[in-house]
């Protein structure tokens, strides 16, 4: 019983990183929103760090 368990176990996360996976790849960013993020943080901690 035990062992059965595990094993459903084992496959739910397997099948939950996948699913991680494939969510990552479809939703990745492209180079320009990643730009624009970079952009933002250097805006926002130059304002914090030059006052």
């Amino acid at each position: 019983m035990k062992k059965i368990n595990l094993n459903t176990f084992l496959l739910i996360i397997c099948i939950v990183l996948l699913i991680a996976c494939v969510y990552g790849i479809y939703s990745r960013p492209t180079l320009e929103q990643i730009d624009q993020r970079i952009m933002h943080w250097e805006q926002h901690f130059g304002a914090v760090y030059s006052n």
